[in-house]
């Protein structure tokens, strides 16, 4: 993602991006729900059969993993198969989700997924959603960008201070990515904040010279 004016996207909508894509790509195959390595091949042959546009195919392979003892994994791959079925297959999607959380109660992929799939149909479960999952693995980043973007393209300025927040949660768990500082100073723009603007881009232009210049 470039920053100098030659991105074929806005921050915003490569963000979206990036969240729609959770809901389809493969996520972490973690070894402690494998037996010698078998269900790990399966769930990653499902989710590349899911990138093929195989969806049956996937289905199958999410569902021998399941039988391998992945559970958690094999429910949320089957989440996934229903996402890309399209959206009169939403519901069995949150519904393979929380089976899959059911099974596993602290698989924060599953809980993004829900998430993001709430998102995308903007509906009021969203937020709970997102913080749900932030509270689950407060280390991982992606839930506190996904949630600020989502805030500041449906509640725009009233949502200053949370996005503030959750931005600098962002940014200070996820060093390498400039997007959380772009967006930061997008939403601070529209609350014409000048000060705080300056503030956040000298640190952007600090710490990403190359892709700013």
């Amino acid at each position: 993602m470039k920053l100098n004016g030659k991105a074929d996207m806005t921050i915003r909508q490569a963000i979206w991006a990036a969240s729609l894509a959770g809901l389809l790509m493969g996520g972490v195959i973690s070894g402690a729900y494998c037996q010698e390595g078998e269900a790990a091949s399966v769930i990653q042959l499902g989710y590349d059969q899911i990138e093929r546009g195989e969806a049956d195919s996937a289905a199958a392979a999410f569902n021998r993993a399941v039988k391998l003892g992945a559970k958690a994994q094999g429910m949320n791959g089957l989440g996934k198969v229903m996402v890309a079925k399209g959206r009169n297959h939403y519901r069995q999607a949150f519904k393979y989700y929380r089976q899959s959380l059911g099974a596993d109660k602290k698989f924060v992929e599953a809980q993004l997924n829900i998430a993001r799939l709430h998102a995308y149909l903007r509906d009021r479960d969203t937020k709970g959603a997102y913080r749900k999952a932030i509270k689950m693995a407060p280390e991982r980043p992606e839930g506190y960008i996904e949630l600020a973007n989502f805030l500041v393209d449906t509640e725009g300025l009233d949502a200053g201070p949370e996005v503030d927040q959750l931005l600098a949660a962002y940014i200070e768990r996820e060093t390498k990515d400039p997007a959380g500082y772009v967006l930061w100073m997008e939403s601070l723009a529209d609350r014409a904040m000048v000060r705080e603007i300056r503030n956040v881009s000298s640190i952007l232009l600090k710490r990403f010279p190359q892709e700013t210049g």
